[in-house]
Parts: structure tokens; sequence; C-alpha cells
């Protein structure tokens, strides 16, 4: 029965990748439909696409080089971490700077819940004030 889950495995894998590249092949039509109308209309106005074309291109080449050099430095990074046993920087005058806002926070908590049942004691109060000056009324 394993080896029938394993193709099983396998096969809906391979089908659902399948699905996902005949979807990817569709929005590229699509895309690229869009980029042949606004490219034509470019071209009715005047413009030279070509070299706009060629401009985003190299934009886009640097872009892609400059991520791939940042991966490999953070992947080297991860490894010399690994290497020396810490799993990451630590920055203790942000770690204190953050405790110190946890505590500010639990302070203005506090305080707020203080109030709140202050003033509802106090409303009580008023209340029993209320009720004797009343009593006081009836009896005249």
């Amino acid at each position: 029965m394993e080896e029938k889950e394993k193709i099983g495995y396998h096969k809906g894998a391979l089908e659902s990748l399948i699905n996902e590249r005949n979807e990817l092949g569709r929005l590229l039509q699509i895309v690229d439909s869009l980029i042949e109308k606004h490219a034509k209309a470019l071209k009715e106005e005047g413009i030279n696409i070509e070299k706009y074309i060629d401009e985003i291109s190299e934009q886009a080449n640097q872009k892609q080089q400059e991520n791939t050099q940042a991966a490999g430095k953070e992947k080297k990074e991860r490894k010399r971490r690994k290497e020396s046993g810490r799993k990451r920087k630590r920055n203790p005058e942000k770690a204190r700077k953050k405790r110190k806002k946890k505590r500010e926070k639990r302070k203005k908590r506090r305080k707020e819940r203080r109030n709140k049942r202050d003033s509802r004691r106090q409303g009580q109060e008023n209340e029993s004030d209320d009720e004797v000056e009343i009593e006081g009324w009836l009896e005249d």
C-alpha cells in the first residue's frame, strides 16, 4: 500500500504543477496582449518603444542582480551564524526600550482600571445620597 500512496502523491503533485504551468501560460498571454496594446498606442503617439523597453529591461536586470547578491549575503550570514552557534544579533538597547514600553502600557492600563473603579464607587455613593434626600422629602 505504501508504494501506491507514493505513486498517488507524485501523480497528484505532477497534475497540480501542470495545471499551475498552464495557468501561468494563460497569464503570460494576457500580459503579452496588454503589452502589445500599450506599445501600439505609444507608437501611435510617436514614442520610441524599443529604447523604452531596453531601459526597462536593463533596470529589471539590475534589480534582479541586486536581489541575487542580497540573497547570497543573507545566505552567508545565516551560515556564519549557524556555525558560530548564535541565532540572531541581539540589540540590548532595543530590548531595553521594548521592556520600558511594555511597563508603561501596564501602568497606563492599571491607572485606567483604577480610575474606572473609582468613578463607579463615586457613582454608588452619589446614588445612596440621592436615596436619603428622596426619603427625607417624602417624610415632609
